[in-house]
């Protein structure tokens, strides 16, 4: 284990004394894991960026070879996964877990906390317990639940093994072509300009879906996916076993919720739906099956497939029928699920 994985180890640690010692519930355990987990993907990416340009810079010999240059710093910067991957599935491993127990703890009547999740900048408050109950008891994980976890882990790993050579790796094959043009041979300003475009070409990001932004924003938009994702398939499952037969979504409604969001708040789906959009994820192979089963809209074609307003009837049919009835929604949704308890779809286990 390396030191940047042993601290992040450590401060784990301290985050789950804390919980126990504090009484914390699930929801805000989940957001400081989210952001450190942030923090940590990003260190590394930013550790191997030093790396390969040292590597870089060790390879800058008459001729200059341009290919020479991306080979060194593709093959540096590849190992990135590989320095974050088992600590990025744990710790989704964890989050689908803390949500089934967030849900399974409401709908039990072992707590009033809400379920909607306000992400890394949440307050840390002690969680609101209610009066024990007859099935005051913790959540099973079955076979499902693990074959679940298994397809969504490899679903996340999709974007993080393809991140460099999706995003970064053209970048990194121009710049080596420009260094060595503009250089014109010279080794000492070679130097120079590898380090200044290298180091904006690491620290940037700009996807062909139109995202562009730092690379650590990026990463914070992609753990903050993984959460939703994890958090949402765990509590879609204690909604299962309890015997929740609709949900509707819930976003957070504040100064950062999007129209898309807005749109799709309170808007009713049955656990079935979402059970059946699940099932079809956990079943993809790529990338492009994933969108196909779950595809990000605009406002526009969420208002053409059910442009009446409210929360129930054709609105979520229509919706559920075009992959539309589990968050996230775009990227870095906050939108969560809960209890329709307007409908009186809840059979209470007492």
């Amino acid at each position: 284990m390396d030191d940047l994985s042993r601290h992040y180890f450590h401060i784990a640690l301290a985050d789950i004394v804390l919980a126990k010692a504090v009484g914390i519930g699930p929801l805000t355990v989940m957001a400081r894991l989210e952001k450190r987990l942030g923090e940590f993907i990003y260190s590394a990416w930013d550790r191997r960026s030093i790396q390969a340009l040292v590597k870089a810079k060790a390879v800058l010999k008459k001729p200059l070879s341009a290919k020479k240059i991306e080979s060194v710093v593709g093959d540096e910067m590849g190992k990135w996964q590989s320095d974050i991957r088992d600590i990025y599935v744990a710790e989704f491993r964890k989050t689908y877990s803390l949500g089934k127990q967030a849900a399974w703890k409401v709908l039990t009547g072992q707590s009033k906390a809400t379920l909607t999740y306000f992400g890394p900048d949440i307050r840390m408050e002690p969680v609101e317990k209610a009066s024990k109950r007859k099935y005051a008891l913790e959540p099973s994980f079955t076979v499902a639940d693990e074959k679940a976890i298994a397809a969504l882990e490899a679903h996340q790993l999709f974007w993080i093994g393809e991140y460099y050579d999706s995003a970064v790796s053209e970048s990194i094959g121009l710049l080596a072509k420009e260094v060595v043009i503009e250089s014109g041979e010279n080794m000492a300003t070679a130097a120079l300009l590898l380090e200044e475009k290298l180091k904006v070409a690491l620290a940037h990001v700009a996807l062909p879906s139109g995202y562009a932004g730092t690379t650590k924003q990026y990463f914070q938009g992609v753990v903050a996916n993984a959460v939703t994702v994890a958090r949402v398939a765990g509590q879609l499952s204690s909604f299962t076993e309890v015997g929740v037969a609709t949900y509707r979504i819930n976003a957070i409604g504040d100064s950062r919720t999007c129209e898309r969001c807005s749109y799709m708040d309170g808007t009713s789906f049955s656990v079935e739906q979402g059970s059946k959009q699940l099932s079809s994820l956990l079943k993809a192979d790529t990338p492009e099956q994933i969108k196909k089963i779950h595809p990000w809209l605009s406002l526009k074609e969420l208002q053409s497939i059910s442009p009446s307003p409210g929360s129930k009837g054709t609105k979520g049919d229509a919706l559920a029928a075009s992959g539309q009835s589990l968050p996230p929604f775009h990227f870095k949704c906050r939108c969560t699920i809960d209890v329709d308890y307007s409908s009186y779809s809840y059979n209470d286990l007492e």
